[in-house]
C-alpha cells in the first residue's frame, strides 16, 4: 500500500472504531443505529483501500492490523464518561460525520408548549380574535397579521 494509501485505510478504520464508540455511548436507539450505519460504510472504505493496495502490488498480503492512536482512545474514554452531545467539538475534531443531529436545541425532540394544552389554546384563541394566524416553519412558529 502506497503511504496516501495507508494513510486512508488506517483514517476510514479509526472512524469506523470511534463511529462504534459513539454509538455504544448514544442512549437514544436510532441515533446510535445511525453511528453503526456510519461505522459500515467506514469499513466499506477501508476495504476499498485494502483492495486497491494489493491491485497496486499483487502477490503481496497487506493484512494490517488496526491499532486505535492514543487520540482516538482518549476520545472514546471520554465517551465512557460523558454524552456524544456534550463532545460534539471533540468528536468534530476527529473528523466523524452525522454530528448534525446533535446541533439541534434539546427541546426540538417534544414541544415546548404542546397543541392540546390550555394555555396553547387561550394564545390561539387570543391571536386569531386579534386577525393572526401561525405559520409553521420548521422549529418555530410565525404568527403573522391575515
Amino acid at each position: 500500500m502506497t503511504s496516501a494509501g495507508v494513510d486512508s485505510w488506517y483514517h476510514e478504520k479509526e472512524s469506523a472504531w470511534l463511529y462504534r464508540q459513539v454509538a455504544a455511548a448514544e442512549a437514544d436507539p436510532a441515533k446510535s443505529a445511525l453511528f453503526l450505519k456510519l461505522a459500515a460504510a467506514a469499513e466499506e472504505q477501508a476495504a476499498k483501500w485494502q483492495l486497491a493496495a494489493q491491485r497496486d502490488t499483487p502477490g503481496t498480503p497487506e493484512a494490517r492490523r488496526f491499532v486505535p492512536s492514543l487520540r482516538a482512545r482518549i476520545v472514546a474514554r471520554l465517551l465512557s464518561r460523558f454524552e456524544p452531545r456534550s463532545l460534539r467539538s471533540v468528536l468534530a475534531a476527529m473528523k466523524l460525520r452525522g454530528l448534525s443531529i446533535y446541533s439541534a436545541p434539546l427541546a426540538v425532540a417534544g414541544h415546548a408548549m404542546p397543541p392540546h394544552s390550555p394555555r396553547w389554546a387561550r394564545v390561539i384563541a387570543v391571536r386569531s380574535a386579534a386577525g393572526c394566524v401561525p405559520r409553521c416553519s420548521g422549529l418555530t412558529t410565525a404568527w403573522c397579521p391575515t
